[in-house]
């Protein structure tokens, strides 16, 4: 424990103490702010405004405004937190009172998320809280506030680095905290849709933002140990410090706010009494075995965000080009195919809802069962349609190292079928009746 502990101290401890120092206190701010801009930059280069035009509910029209206006949020931890703090809570070029200066972003802010984080702590030591009221009801304030239009402390109980932040900032904040836990007991929040769950935690903060419109303090779930519940506090410590990273309350309060300018639109809209718009991802469009793929082959792509290289699987078609992240992901293991000939293959019902395809070499044929009659008939005359075509579907599969296919895309009819005692996934395409397992 006694290692546990100095290891945990000098992971936090000692990078406050080296950023407190002027000359490294620039030099990580300096990094820092040209860090974040460089990112905020480089997602503007990807995303130059392809925005759909939405639709403005007070007015019933639609708004042609179009270009990226999203908004930008900050999640930080720990010592992270007090940079984010600092750099937010001060204008361009301005100094600080140990001599650093700001850059600046280039962006404005949302929503800042703090996790772990000794800001309280800070600014008492560097003597930024100032004594207000009297001498009966004496106040802290802090005349440095952050820019951004949502402040988020979260806070673990046996944290020791964590501090709560509305004593310094809000006027008659809450004296206690939040909890993630009761906001989203599992018990209340199970099978909840996302517009439930969104205005359960938006009801919470707007209720706390009454009193604290600036910022929230949130506390995660503190496990009770009877007994010797300090000495455990000690010894999870280094524990609790890093919990916020796999705190699912964490993420979905984050999530949460992040959904709100969607959670806000849809309002508008029921406010408005106007249908909701379909959402799906952007750049996205349906991928189907009836898309008529080209070439399939592997190749390095680069992520538009992170800027990093990746192996992928791109598909060309003709009017897209499709990318998925592994072969394993779309090939499938052939059974067998049938060549639609005019001389040489037929079709014919042979019950209820079966039906055989035979050829020149295969008298025998095979007999395919579908689950219904007018299903067999529907298979049966879309094979008779694409005997005779001399159309073929040709896949070319270079770079594909696999033992399986993707053969059946520029299908013209797909469906499961019954082959004996196994079921097939049966494609018919321009030139073939093909079976995969």
């Amino acid at each position: 424990m006694h290692a546990s502990l100095r290891h945990f101290n000098k992971m936090t401890i000692m990078d406050m103490l080296y950023y407190a120092s002027p000359a490294y206190g620039q030099l990580v701010v300096d990094s820092v702010t040209a860090q974040m801009n460089s990112k905020y930059k480089r997602f503007l280069h990807h995303h130059p405004g392809t925005d759909p035009p939405l639709l403005d509910c007070h007015s019933s029209r639609l708004s042609n405004d179009v270009g990226w206006n999203g908004h930008v949020s900050i999640f930080a931890h720990s010592l992270g937190s007090v940079i984010a703090y600092d750099i937010l809570s001060h204008d361009a070029g301005a100094l600080s009172a140990t001599g650093v200066q700001f850059p600046g972003l280039e962006f404005p802010v949302e929503n800042f998320f703090a996790a772990g984080s000794p800001v309280p702590v800070m600014l008492l030591s560097r003597g930024q809280v100032e004594l207000t009221g009297d001498a009966d009801t004496p106040l802290l304030h802090v005349p440095s506030r952050p820019r951004c239009a949502h402040y988020f402390n979260f806070i673990h109980p046996s944290d020791p680095i964590a501090y709560r932040m509305e004593p310094l900032l809000c006027e008659g904040g809450t004296s206690t905290p939040a909890s993630l836990s009761a906001i989203f007991d599992p018990k209340i929040v199970h099978g909840m849709s996302f517009s439930d769950l969104y205005s359960r935690f938006t009801s919470t903060t707007l209720a706390t933002a009454t009193q604290a419109p600036t910022c929230v303090d949130y506390y995660l779930k503190h496990q009770t140990r009877d007994g010797t519940s300090r000495m455990m506090d000690v010894a999870y410590a280094p524990a609790s410090h890093k919990s916020y990273w796999i705190s699912q309350d964490v993420v979905l309060a984050a999530l949460l706010q992040l959904c709100r300018p969607v959670g806000e639109i849809l309002q508008r809209y029921d406010v408005a009494q106007v249908p909701r718009p379909e959402l799906r991802p952007r750049r996205r469009v349906s991928f189907t075995p009836h898309k008529s793929v080209l070439l399939a082959t592997t190749a390095l792509a680069r992520d538009r965000i992170t800027g990093t290289w990746h192996n992928r699987v791109v598909l060309l078609a003709n009017k897209h080009v499709y990318s998925v992240a592994s072969v394993k992901d779309l090939a499938v293991t052939k059974s067998w195919a049938v060549p639609l000939a005019s001389n040489s293959t037929t079709v014919v019902p042979v019950d209820d809802v079966g039906f055989k395809v035979a050829t020149s070499t295969d008298a025998k044929g095979t007999v395919l069962h579908a689950p219904s009659r007018d299903d067999r008939d529907a298979w049966v005359d879309a094979i008779r349609a694409r005997i005779g075509h001399k159309t073929k579907a040709v896949v070319n599969c270079d770079g594909l190292i696999t033992n399986q296919s993707v053969e059946y895309f520029g299908a013209v009819k797909t469906s499961f079928l019954t082959q004996g005692w196994s079921t097939k996934w049966v494609v018919l395409t321009k030139s073939h009746l093909t079976a995969y397992e």
